[in-house]
């Protein structure tokens, strides 16, 4: 189709695109060393601000003013774009009348409203939002390097040299036989968050999956650049079939024998590791409120002479706890299977946290 205007007019319009995709790329940028540098959500509230009041919104405003007579240089000569234009223009309306967050405000105004109530974002979230603006292997080439099947003996080597440990399997086949000292981030689950929250950047990863399973494990710690794995293991959990002394078990009790150890004279102590929304709804009582997300830094809170119980929602997230308690030197850690779902429908009683 025959564009209507002349060459200059056409220049002139694919510049703009040109310089409004850098100069969204800038605000990308800018808020990434924000994040690394600060790690401050008001930081990036900011830049978003900044995106979206003075490129965004007001490009549009001024689009709207110049087209007053002749719409856009860029117009089609059978009036599509000048449809389309309009149709623009429609829509940003709708979006200034009633999205929250394109209300006149001010910056700091703006700040405080998208802010609210956030949650705390994953850990993960601040590496991603450098990573992003770096140039790095595609998802294919890192798990061609990534699919290195490893020897029960290389395991244990890179193990002994810091790197981690990632077992992918389901809670239950975790708790029932896993290698002493790994982690378990369920596939099933939201593997990605957790994987990503739990494990450290730092150091490789070899993970431990069910058969077949390896590529997935891997692929979905890539979509978080999580690209640093080393390798899995070799037949998997069979691989310690020769060496039983390896093998270590998780305890994950029913409710209602759990209440009953409660009511022992030596009870374990209970921790809740759910989020404080959901604490504040209903908990155990006399347990201990420790997130998942804040377990590791929080270590020194848990006594190393006391029995250890572990709960959540479901038993995903219990698991993960569980494993990581066991392998920072807790030696009797057990879970609530099926968590406080599972005690509630033992009619078991909870707490709720009173206004």
């Amino acid at each position: 189709r025959a564009l209507r205007g002349d060459a200059d007019a056409i220049t002139r319009c694919l510049l703009e695109e040109v310089h409004h995709a850098l100069a969204l790329r800038r605000a990308d940028q800018r808020t990434a060393v924000a994040i690394r540098e600060r790690g401050c959500r008001d930081e990036c509230a900011k830049a978003l601000a900044e995106t979206l009041q003075q490129r965004l919104v007001q490009r549009a405003l001024d689009e709207q003013a110049r087209a007053g007579t002749a719409r856009l240089a860029c117009v089609l000569h059978d009036g599509v774009g000048e449809r389309r234009q309009r149709l623009v223009d429609v829509r940003i309306g709708e979006q200034r009348r009633g999205n929250y967050a394109l209300q006149p405000m001010s910056k700091e105004a703006f700040i405080q409203v998208v802010t609210a109530d956030q949650p705390e974002a994953p850990r993960y979230f601040t590496y991603d939002a450098v990573l992003n603006s770096e140039e790095r292997p595609t998802l294919d080439e890192a798990l061609a390097r990534e699919m290195n099947p490893l020897t029960l003996d290389a395991v244990l080597a890179l193990k002994a040299n810091g790197a981690q440990i990632l077992d992918t399997r389901d809670p239950d086949e975790f708790g029932a036989a896993h290698l002493a000292g790994s982690t378990n981030i369920g596939l099933g689950g939201q593997y990605a968050t957790w994987a990503g929250t739990m494990l450290d950047r730092k150091h490789p990863i070899v993970i431990i999956a069910a058969p077949g399973r390896e590529p997935e494990s891997a692929v979905r710690l890539g979509r978080i650049g999580f690209d640093h794995v080393a390798g899995y293991l070799q037949n998997g959990l069979h691989s310690l079939e020769s060496r039983p002394e390896l093998i270590a078990k998780t305890e994950r009790l029913s409710a209602p024998f759990a209440a009953e150890l409660l009511s022992s004279n030596l009870p374990p102590l209970v921790v809740d590791v759910r989020a404080p929304r959901e604490r504040e709804q209903k908990h155990i009582g006399g347990s201990l409120s420790i997130p998942l997300n804040r377990l590791a830094e929080n270590l020194e809170r848990l006594p190393k002479n006391r029995s250890l119980l572990v709960y959540c929602a479901g038993g995903y997230r219990s698991s993960i706890a569980a494993s990581l308690l066991r392998g920072s030197g807790f030696d009797s850690v057990s879970e609530i299977a099926g968590g406080i779902a599972a005690w509630e429908a033992a009619k078991l009683p909870v707490r709720h946290t009173e206004a």
